[in-house]
């Protein structure tokens, strides 16, 4: 009798057997692939309909090699579970239907909640780089060797790590994943606070609040950016970062790509008069043009429109 604990039987003595036999025709499937034809198809969806028990136990494994790996194709499942691409595609589509997984095309990504906390706080592996964005590599060119630079985490901010790889600068964050890719080049300074897994960063009034810290630059992200409303973020904590990231520096750069340009978010950060540089990839909407000349802010545009850049001073 088969005691795996993940397998039950289903009261009878037929349903017993039949779960035995299921243990069987799956190794066998490892083994011996039945032909992509309509009489190879029919046959593997009629095994699978013969064991009712055995695809809860697949299901379970799968989802818990996804949670580790963050994402499987089709095959990759196929060949791990010795059945048909056709299968493992009905599994991926069964869970995802019940939400605990997400479709990708030729495979699937786990769902941020079924993934653990100790896995989102993890190290990135020995030798992962951050891709650097043109928004990135324009910072590059504006910090200097010897700077103490306040950076905020996010998504408009963490591909700076590679663009500033080399520089000898001193670097104050809340990003989680920054240090690790700076710690060879940088005097790296991470701010404590509530740790917020799912952006991989610390927020709250723990941060900068009697540090005393002296800055040459802060360099922030925003969720939002308006001639009448200025930075705007969407979360409270988040903006609250931001002001006091500004307030210790003597200039703030704002990196934002054009969807944040004539958004304005749930959270006040400052008025536009509170930065002196925008990096952006596409021109400010003439309102925010204005207003951004208005309160001499160096406007770099990278990208088609790099060609036509406004400048504040």
């Amino acid at each position: 009798m088969n005691t795996d604990p993940l397998i039950t039987p289903l009261g009878s003595e037929e349903n017993l057997s039949r779960g035995i036999d299921c243990a069987a025709k799956s190794a066998w499937r490892r083994n011996r692939r039945q032909p992509d034809t309509p009489q190879g198809v029919a046959l593997r969806i009629a095994e699978d309909r013969l064991c009712p028990v055995l695809p809860v136990k697949r299901h379970l494994e799968l989802l818990g090699l996804l949670c580790n790996r963050g994402q499987l194709t089709v095959r990759e499942v196929a060949n791990r579970f010795g059945i048909s691409v056709d299968t493992a595609r009905r599994d991926l589509d069964l869970l995802a239907r019940q939400g605990r997984l997400a479709r990708a095309y030729g495979g699937a990504v786990a769902i941020e909640s079924q993934v653990p906390q100790e896995r989102k706080l993890m190290p990135r592996a020995p030798g992962h780089r951050f891709e650097p964005t043109p928004l990135a590599q324009s910072l590059h060119q504006l910090v200097k060797d010897g700077e103490t630079l306040l950076l905020s985490g996010g998504s408009a901010t963490w591909c700076c790590a590679e663009a500033l790889g080399g520089r000898s600068i001193r670097m104050v964050t809340n990003s989680l994943d920054l240090p690790f890719e700076l710690v060879t080049s940088a005097d790296v300074y991470v701010l404590g606070g509530k740790c917020r897994p799912d952006a991989r960063l610390t927020v709250g009034p723990v941060m900068l609040s009697g540090m005393n810290i002296n800055a040459d630059s802060a360099v922030i992200g925003v969720d939002g950016i308006t001639a009448k409303d200025g930075l705007t973020a969407d979360r409270p904590e988040d903006a609250l970062m931001a002001s006091e990231m500004i307030a210790a520096a003597q200039r703030t750069i704002v990196m934002a790509d054009s969807s944040t340009l004539g958004k304005r978010s749930f959270a006040r950060i400052g008025p536009i008069a509170s930065m002196q540089v925008l990096i952006t990839d596409k021109a400010p909407p003439a309102d925010l043009a204005d207003a951004l000349h208005d309160a001499r802010v160096k406007v770099i545009v990278v990208g088609p429109e790099a060609a036509n850049p406004l400048d504040g001073d």
